[in-house]
Formats: structure tokens, C-alpha cells, sequence
């Protein structure tokens, strides 16, 4: 048998194929033409070859020939991307055991026929599902070899269409497909012949047999869709627990996509004659066509006068802008393998909840290829890793699915992953806890529940005239970082000394880790960063754990040690984002001011209580947002789970508690029937308002960003064309929504400072040293051009090489969007120092040039190196009762419009439009790009990022195949970006602001835009005030919130003992 879907296998199931054969050169299977009954198309016909060919005969022929045919070329100009379509074959894709394909949905609708031959004789098959097995695999003896498919012509009075729904728009895999071909008779407007084929239910592809044969010589009027419907919920209702889960959702696609068929096949046979009434035929269409993409930028320009050597305030390109674009910019897997380097390869077990009994390395052990073992017995210091709670190597308990129990050390990646997989480990289930929900029932908590109470909430609550309560579950994310974690750790050779280059946003805490783990001096450890690929909080402590396991394997061979995780294992080993379940009431006036919100937040934990203080103290500041409320209590329960241990992420639990209040705006706005606009503003904070923490705020701009917003979006006049649009369109529906963020830049004190060093040379060029790790945010850029200005010259002179713990000690880690205002005072500090020594020299040459000056100043034998050192003075603190420290607030608004289709909860991103307020922008390209980055990040928190585990604790969304990120179709076809003018921060260096995490909130603006068109669709059917919708905000949680005749007919699945077959956390 010829072709097999050989990559995935190779990579991730450890199958190893000796031979391989390149169909692409055998000129049997890339014939391909007309024939009289169709187009033939060779198997080894790559898509991109059949795609041109296709388009060819789909202008040149006649229409009614060439509807299926138009239909192949839609899917294809969709399928994948360019690069795989140009490898890809029509045979490979049919041939391979893959359970889910859309081609293969389509090919079968089309009544398409394959020639399979051998070497002596050739035959004739219809392709439909009785040509795979049941595990996939097409049925074809060993020396059978696919030639080519028939893709036949189409008849004046057949009809074909395709219908697909993913996660994500764009290059995704279908959660349902559907290909449908009707043909009818012109006389008797009756149905002669069908095929509905549907893909992503149990098996390769699924003909509704039910359903066809029950439409053949059914009259094709408006009737026929109800009883298609009944058929279709006979051919396809799932058991609760069927493989991929979400089993009302896709009954309800397949409802959905044959009454889109009905309607468009009405269309086309009506040609324009009102024969489908016009607020319906939408439904018949994809969402509305994506205009060309647009976008403004809109900043404050530097002041009159400004030199033009000055770059503060100037939009300049990140430093490594041109090495990243040419693939130049060095990580640390792009460092040269070492002399006698090792490969360290993770070994693990799936339970949740073991203890372990034994470890049998003896078959990794025989790998070729293979050096040693590592364990927690090789560790000479202590097996912790600092402050997390995490272990190195799991001794003798596993606590979550993926936790390092041991490594194997290998001369290759390849041998080291290889052998990694031979390891046994015998083991005892114990019993384990996944879901906030099952930790709630089995009262699986840390001790201390966390309250906060301001006000006297219960008199409220009598005495209220309006009140809301419910419940929103909030889910987590993935740090999704291009680059995985990655270490690599040199010995020096002498008094134990070690350097680890590792990617990891807290170099201090990684040399600390690996001192303590080894049981040497920090002095004999040198941890470098060079740059990230990316971190959002998840290489602060990841990342030390991950360089500790390489430094414990490279002490005990004293051979330098590289750890790579690839993106599965990155998936599995690795936390994530804490997610929530809600409860809250709510008190407020029936002009929507609020009076109390009492708060019941149960966090998934995971399985240590790390950094729970910290936990709450995020959550307390940011429960408010933007609002008002004079009386408010938080009662914060964490959860004891068998997760990986749940890890910061941009924002930390800001974003989710955020997301709190702004599920009660958005509700508060549906009981009283009022704008959801009107209600957020009537809340929103003043200068010197008093927050339930006993914050003052000072210099609130927030009306300002939200009046201007209004402005630039047109706020009033478009909110008129969606409700129009809404009125004339029933199964395609538009939301618009404004939401603020007031963003509080806060730390613990101790962590607030920064150092760094700055050497002259003789040439006049100048080397930064810092604290700060870059990791995308423009970081190194931004103290460039603080340098810049500091010593009066081109930002060009002056260079930046890398974070190192000898240049800069004790440094913090880089995090919560204050590395800038840290390390930048430092810079200031050290340039200002120098500067104030080469001023005798500047005086008495005021014509020379800066070398000259250099020069002179090192003749008199002045220091040309200074270190710089800055912290928050003690008069910037304001602080709350529980005595944390508030720094200043970063405040903006976003307005977004967003449009769904009712029937599969598909949606794009019309139009966004952001005001924020970064101060005083060192540099707004940077600033810019970092607010647009939050917002789309913000955007697959809340509508796409779908992490999922199995029962038994598996994750099963493991990298991109099954995790959706955002892509560039998924940003809004109109993106305005406007930083706020007349902003200054006096708190912040050279008057700047924050702006890596604040504008993440603005995301949620696309959340409450969803909201606002589900309840249009909902008062369709007569259904007015809140209702419950979790995140992330998922096609199928769209759809089956809107709620209508289709959903009704789906019979409710009846409680039992089966579970679901994923949990979302």
C-alpha cells in the first residue's frame, strides 16, 4: 500500500519507517485531465497541482458542470497552507488513517470513484466510509496501490455545497464538516438522489443514511427541513462520553449546515425571486465577507525642539527587529552543540497521583547512543526549586500527569527522546482530584480561605431593590511561547564553577535554583540570557526548574547538558494559568449603580499552594476594574489539585478577576433592559475616589479614554447600524461593546529596584548592562534610547548584549510590565554618573566630539564604568490595608464589534478601537504593538484558547493541532490604536508608563461585544435578561447560547453515570 501519514507518527508516536518512497516522481499517479464523465486526478497530484487545475475547469467550463468542482477549489484554497499544499497529494490525504478530514467529507458527497491497481490488473471503487476500517485505515491489500480519483461532472439540476466549523477561523481542523448534493427533478420539484456526508462524528466520514433515504421523492419546500432535522438526530445523536465530546453541539451543526444547504440551494434555484425571505437568506451564507484589512496608529509626537540625536519619544524599530525578520537572532538552541554536549530527555507517566515503585532504565539504558540516567538520587543539594514548590526529579510521589520523575542523557535529541520512551516505571493510581467542580464536592481546599470585606454587604443586601446572582466559570491558558523552555549548562572545570544560558525571564532565580540544587556558591554560577521567544510570565519559574534538571545531569557527567522541551512536552510539564468558578450577587439601583457585590471564587490551584497570598492580593486589587462599589466582600477558595501547578500568565489573575466584574456589568445590563454602555459609565471611577482596598486614585483618566473611544469609534452612530443589521439579518447577529481597564502597577517592595552597568569604550561606543530580559516587549530597545538621552548621543553607538547574573546581579525577574521602569532608572543612573565625570572634559573642549572627550577623561585616568541603581522611593507607595504597594494606574477603553452566526457560533472581529493611557511613550511603535499583542492575546483567553483534559488527567490539547492561539485572520478587520496624549506619569522614568500587561483587558471588550449579539439572538425566541456564558467563549458555547428552534429539537442527554469525555479547566 502506497502513503501513510508518516509525520505526526515519526515525531510523536516513536515509529521509525527504514524505507521511505517519494510518489512525487512516478508518472503513473500524476496523470491528470478531462475525461467525459469528470476531471481524473492522479494520487501523487499535489493539492497545489490540483487546485490550479481545477480553477482552470471551473472558469472554462459551463456552471451546472462544475458546482461540485467549485466547491473543491473553496475547500482548497482553505485547506492548510501554502507550503503543505505544495508537498500535500490528493492520495495522501485519502490514504492516510487520519479520522478527520475535510477533503475526504467532500470527495464522498461528490460521488467520486477511485482506480486501484497492482502490478497485473486495476478496479473500480466507490469512495464512501466502507473504504476505511474501523480504526481508519483504508482497505487495500499490501500490494495495492491507489492511481487516482474520478471527481465527476455535476447536472443541470444537482446541487452541491460544503460546510465546515472549527475552533478558529481560518487553517483549523473541522470540529464538523458536511458536504451536501441534491439533485431535483424540474417537473415534479421533487428530490430524484442526495448525499449528505458529514465528517467529525465517530469514524472517518458518516453518510446520513436515515435522512437520505427518507428525502428521496420528498417535495424540496420549506416542510422538508423539520423532517430532515428528525432524521438527521436519528443518524447522528452521540452517547455522553463519545470520543471528542461536545456531542449536543455537533448534532446541532449537522442541523444547522443541512438548513443552510436548504436555504442556499433555495437561492440559487429562485434566482433573486423572493422566494426565501430576505432576513433568512443570510443563514445560507458564510459571516459576511472580510474587507481588507486597516489600521491606525495614533501617538503624541516629541516636543518642539527635542534634538534630533533624542530618541525618546520617537517611534524606533526593537533593536533585533532585522535579525528576527531574517531568522538571525540567536536563541539558545541556535547555540553551537558543545564539546561532548548530551541531550537530556524527560521521563514521566500519564496518572495524575502515583506512587512510584520502580524505575527499569535497563532498556534506555541499551539504546546506542545512550550516556546515562539521571534522578533525584544524583542531586547533591536540595530537590526544590525556589520559590515554587516544585521538585527537580519526582523521588518517590507523582503529584500531576507529566511530572519529571528522571532524564535520559544521550549523544542526540533524536536517541535521547528515543530511549526516554523505553524507560518503565511501575507505579501505584492513587486517588487524584482534576476539576474545580470535583474539588468543590470532595472539599479538596488549602487552609485559610481569603476575605476581604468593605462595607456592610448583608444590610445591602436586605434592604436592595435590584439584585443579580449567578455563576461563570473562567478558563485557563497556555503560554503558548514560539520558543519552549530551553537550557544549556556548560561546567567550567574549576571550584565547581557552571554557566547555564538559559531562557528564562529571572536569570537571578535560575542561578539561585541551580546553586541550591547542586549545593555550591552562587558566586560559581553564571546564568546568561541572551533573549526569549517569548515568556508572559511562563519562563519565571519554569524555566529554573528546567536549567536545574540540566545542571544536575551536567554535574554528574561534567559534560555540558542541553534540555529542549518540544511543544508536547513544553504542554504537559509546564503550568499553565489558574481558572476559576464564580458565584457572585450583585446590588444595584435601577440606573445600574452598584451598591454590593459579594464574591465567592473557587481557584484550580494545583497541587501546591504557591504563592497564595499573592494569588489574592491580585485578585482584591483587580475585582473593581474601572468601578465603583462601595460595599464589597471576596471570599477566595483555592483548590487542591492533581494539575500541573498553575503558573503566572500576563496579568497574572488580573485578567480573570477583571472578567468577573465585567460578566455582572453585562448582566446588570440585561435584567434592567439598559445599554451596557450606560451602565459601565455610570460606574466608572473619578480622581480621588477611595477603592474597596482603601486606595486613593490619583490622576484617573479613564472618562477621558472612554469619551475619546466613544469618538474615534463612532460608538452612537454604528450602534444604530447593528441594531438595524440585526433586525433584517435572523441567523447572522452583530454585537457592539465598550469596556474600561484601570490596570494597578503594584510589587512587593523588596522587588522593587534595578541595577545595571554601563561601560565607555575607547572608541567612543558604549555597552548596557541591566537587569531586564527581553523577551519581545522591546525592553533592550527602550533602555537604549534612556541611554541615549542620558549621554547625549546616537542611539546607534550604544549596544546591548545580554541579561547576565555578573554584569547584573539580584536582579528581579522581569515581569508584570515593570522591567522598563526598574532597569531604566538604573541606566539613567549609571549614564548620569558618567556623564557628571566627563562634564570637566565637555567644559574645557566644548567643540570636540564625544571621543575626545572619552579620551581625555581616560588619559586623566577617570573611570570610564558605572553602575546604576534605582528604587521606588518610599513616597511613590501608596498602600492598602493588607499593606500591599500600589505604584500608579494604567487606565484605557476599548470599543469592539464582533458579528457570530447563530447556528454554528462562528464569529469574527469586525472593527476594534483602543484609547490607552501609557503616559509619556518612550517609544510608540514599541507601546503600540505591545497594546495591540495584549489585546489579541486577551482576545484567545476569552474566545478561543481551549484547554481540555481527559478524566484521568491527561491534557489533550498539547500543542497547535489541538490548541488554538490566535492568528492574523483573527485580528479585527479594523484595528485603531490611539495612545492617550497629555499623559504623564511623574511616577515613571521620563514619564512613561507600563504597558505590557494593562491593555490585556481590553480583550474583554470582544467578550461583551459576543454577549450583546447573543442576546439579540436570543430575543428572537422571547428570551430577555442574563445568561451564563464561560470562557473561553467557544463556537460551541456560542451556539447553544443562542438558543432557537434547532437547539429545541435536540433531546437533552439524561443524567447517568457516563462522564464527559473532556474537562475543561
Amino acid at each position: 500500500m502506497l502513503y501513510c501519514y508518516q509525520g505526526p507518527e515519526v515525531r510523536y508516536r516513536n515509529v521509525d519507517y527504514p524505507i521511505l518512497l517519494c510518489a512525487s516522481r512516478v508518472p503513473e499517479l500524476l496523470q491528470i485531465g478531462v475525461k467525459d464523465d469528470g476531471l481524473f486526478v492522479g494520487s501523487a497530484v499535489t493539492l497545489t497541482d490540483m487546485l490550479s487545475f481545477m480553477q482552470a475547469q471551473v472558469e472554462t467550463l459551463p456552471e451546472m458542470k462544475t458546482r461540485f468542482h467549485s466547491s473543491l477549489v473553496e475547500l482548497l484554497e482553505q485547506l492548510s497552507g501554502v507550503q503543505i499544499r505544495n508537498v500535500a497529494s490528493v492520495g495522501g490525504n485519502i490514504l492516510s488513517d487520519r479520522q478527520s478530514s475535510d477533503l475526504r467529507t467532500i470527495l464522498m458527497a461528490g460521488g467520486c470513484s477511485l482506480t486501484i491497481a497492482t502490478s497485473s490488473a486495476s478496479r473500480m471503487v466507490i469512495f464512501d466510509p466502507d473504504f476505511y476500517s474501523e480504526n481508519g485505515s483504508p482497505k487495500l491489500e499490501m500490494d495495492e496501490v491507489l492511481l487516482g480519483i474520478m471527481l465527476p461532472f455535476t447536472e443541470k439540476d444537482e446541487y452541491f455545497c460544503w460546510f465546515k466549523q472549527a475552533t478558529r477561523q481560518g487553517n483549523d481542523s473541522a470540529i464538523v464538516n458536511a458536504a451536501m448534493r441534491v439533485k431535483i427533478s424540474p417537473d415534479l420539484d421533487t428530490i430524484d438522489d442526495s448525499a449528505l456526508v458529514f465528517g467529525g462524528f465517530p469514524g472517518t466520514a458518516r453518510i446520513a443514511t436515515h435522512t437520505v433515504a427518507n428525502l428521496r421523492g420528498r417535495k424540496w419546500e420549506a416542510s422538508l427541513v423539520d423532517e430532515a432535522c428528525a432524521s438527521l438526530i436519528d443518524d447522528f445523536t452521540l452517547p455522553q462520553g463519545s470520543r471528542g465530546g461536545m456531542e449536543t453541539y455537533k448534532l446541532s451543526l449537522a442541523l444547522g449546515f443541512f438548513f443552510k444547504f436548504y436555504l442556499t440551494v433555495t437561492e440559487r434555484r429562485s434566482l433573486g425571486s423572493g422566494q426565501v425571505d430576505t432576513n433568512l437568506s443570510s443563514s445560507g451564507l458564510h459571516l459576511t465577507e472580510k474587507v481588507p484589512f486597516e489600521s491606525t496608529q495614533l501617538f503624541q509626537d516629541v516636543v518642539d525642539g527635542q534634538m534630533a540625536i533624542d530618541p525618546v519619544g520617537r517611534p524606533k524599530a526593537v533593536q533585533s527587529a532585522l535579525e528576527h525578520a531574517t531568522g538571525e537572532a540567536r536563541y539558545v538552541d541556535d547555540m553551537p552543540p558543545a564539546k561532548n554536549e548530551l541531550f537530556l530527555s524527560y521521563v514521566s507517566i500519564k496518572s495524575p497521583h502515583a506512587k512510584i515503585i520502580s524505575v527499569d532504565f535497563s532498556k534506555a539504558l541499551a539504546v546506542e547512543g545512550v550516556v546515562d540516567v539521571v534522578s533525584a538520587e544524583d542531586i547533591p543539594g536540595i530537590n526544590f526549586v525556589k520559590d515554587t514548590g516544585h521538585n527537580v526529579f519526582s523521588g518517590e510521589e507523582v503529584i500531576y500527569s507529566g511530572q519529571p520523575i528522571a532524564g535520559v542523557l544521550a549523544v542526540d535529541e533524536a536517541t535521547a527522546r528515543r530511549a526516554a520512551k523505553l524507560v518503565k516505571v511501575d507505579y501505584q493510581e492513587l486517588d487524584y482530584v482534576i476539576s474545580t467542580e470535583e474539588a468543590i464536592e470532595k472539599k479538596c481546599f488549602y487552609p485559610d480561605d481569603l476575605l476581604l470585606e468593605k462595607g456592610d454587604v448583608d444590610l445591602v443586601f436586605q434592604n436592595a431593590d435590584q439584585t443579580i446572582s449567578g455563576e461563570v466559570k473562567l478558563g485557563t491558558q497556555e503560554h503558548f511561547y514560539l520558543e519552549t523552555q530551553t537550557s544549556l549548562v556548560i561546567p567550567g572545570g574549576e571550584h565547581g564553577e557552571i554557566n547555564v544560558y538559559a531562557a528564562t525571564q529571572d536569570p537571578n532565580g535560575a542561578q539561585m535554583t541551580t546553586s541550591a540544587v547542586l549545593g555550591v556558591p552562587s558566586n560559581r554560577v553564571t546564568c546568561h540570557t541572551k533573549r526569549l521567544g517569548g515568556g508572559f510570565g511562563g519562563k519565571a519559574m519554569s524555566a529554573g526548574s528546567n536549567a536545574a534538571r540540566a545542571a544536575v545531569a551536567a554535574n554528574k557527567l561534567n559534560r555540558p547538558v542541553r534540555s529542549v522541551l518540544d511543544r508536547q512536552e513544553d504542554a504537559i510539564i509546564t503550568g499553565r494559568r489558574k481558572g476559576f468558578l464564580v458565584r457572585y450577587r450583585a446590588s444595584f439601583t435601577k440606573e445600574g449603580k452598584l451598591q454590593a457585590l459579594d464574591w465567592k471564587i473557587y481557584a484550580n490551584n494545583g497541587p501546591w499552594n504557591f504563592l497564595s497570598d499573592f494569588s489574592y492580593l491580585i485578585i482584591r486589587h483587580n475585582i473593581d476594574n474601572a468601578y465603583l462599589c462601595p460595599n464589597t466582600r471576596l471570599n477566595v477558595i483555592l483548590c487542591k489539585t492533581n494539575i500541573a501547578p498553575t503558573e503566572p500568565l500576563r496579568t497574572v489573575m488580573s485578567a480573570h478577576s477583571v472578567a468577573m466584574v465585567e460578566t455582572v456589568m453585562d448582566n446588570i445590563a440585561a435584567a434592567l433592559g439598559l445599554p451596557a454602555e450606560q451602565v459601565r459609565h455610570v460606574n466608572l471611577y473619578k480622581s480621588n475616589d477611595l477603592t474597596h482596598c482603601d486606595v486613593r486614585l490619583m490622576n484617573v483618566t479613564v472618562e477621558r479614554c472612554w469619551q475619546l473611544c466613544l469618538q474615534r469609534s463612532d460608538f452612537t452612530a454604528r450602534k444604530k447600524v447593528v441594531e438595524d443589521f440585526n433586525r433584517s439579518n435572523r441567523w447572522i447577529k452583530r454585537g457592539l461593546s465598550i469596556c474600561p481597564v484601570k490596570y494597578n502597577i503594584h510589587m512587593f517592595q523588596e522587588l522593587a529596584q534595578g541595577s545595571a552597568l554601563v561601560n565607555i569604550y575607547l572608541d567612543g561606543n558604549v555597552l548596557v548592562s541591566h537587569g531586564g530580559v527581553e523577551m519581545g516587549q522591546g525592553i533592550y530597545t527602550k533602555l537604549l534610547q534612556i541611554a541615549s538621552r542620558a549621554l547625549g548621543i546616537p542611539m546607534e553607538r550604544i549596544h546591548t548584549q545580554n541579561t547576565n547574573t555578573n554584569a547584573a546581579p539580584n536582579n528581579a525577574v522581569t515581569h508584570g510590565s515593570i522591567g522598563t521602569d526598574f532597569n531604566g532608572p538604573a541606566v539613567k543612573d549609571a549614564c548620569e554618573t558618567l556623564m557628571h565625570r566627563l562634564e570637566p572634559y565637555m567644559r574645557e573642549n566644548p567643540k570636540g566630539k564625544w571621543e575626545d572627550w572619552v579620551n581625555s577623561a581616560y588619559d586623566d585616568r577617570v573611570l570610564l564604568s558605572a553602575t546604576g541603581y534605582y528604587k521606588v522611593p518610599g513616597e511613590y507607595y501608596r498602600k492598602d490595608a493588607a499593606g500591599w504597594d500600589i505604584y500608579y494606574h494604567c487606565w484605557g477603553a476599548a470599543a469592539t464589534e464582533v458579528e457570530i452566526d447563530c447556528l454554528t457560533g462562528d464569529h469574527r472581529l469586525v472593527r476594534t478601537d483602543i484609547v490607552m493611557d501609557v503616559g509619556d511613550s518612550i517609544n510608540p511603535a514599541i507601546d503600540i504593538g505591545q497594546v495591540e499583542g495584549a489585546f489579541m492575546q486577551s482576545y484567545g483567553l476569552f474566545l478561543l484558547e481551549d484547554f481540555r483534559m481527559s478524566q484521568s488527567g491527561e491534557i489533550l490539547t498539547k500543542g497547535p493541532g489541538t490548541y488554538k492561539v490566535p492568528l492574523a485572520g483573527n485580528i479585527p478587520s479594523v484595528f485603531n490604536v490611539s495612545l492617550l496624549h497629555n499623559s504623564a506619569n511623574p511616577r515613571a522614568v521620563y514619564s512613561s508608563k507600563a504597558v505590557g500587561e494593562p491593555p490585556f483587558f481590553l480583550g474583554l471588550s470582544t467578550l461583551s461585544a459576543i454577549k450583546n449579539a447573543i442576546g439579540s439572538a436570543r430575543a428572537e425566541e422571547g428570551l430577555t435578561g442574563p445568561f451564563r456564558l464561560d470562557t473561553p467563549a467557544v463556537p460551541e458555547r456560542i451556539r447553544m447560547a443562542c438558543q432557537d428552534k434547532f437547539t429545541k429539537k435536540i433531546p437533552v442527554p439524561e443524567p447517568g453515570d457516563t462522564k464527559p469525555f473532556f474537562l475543561r479547566l
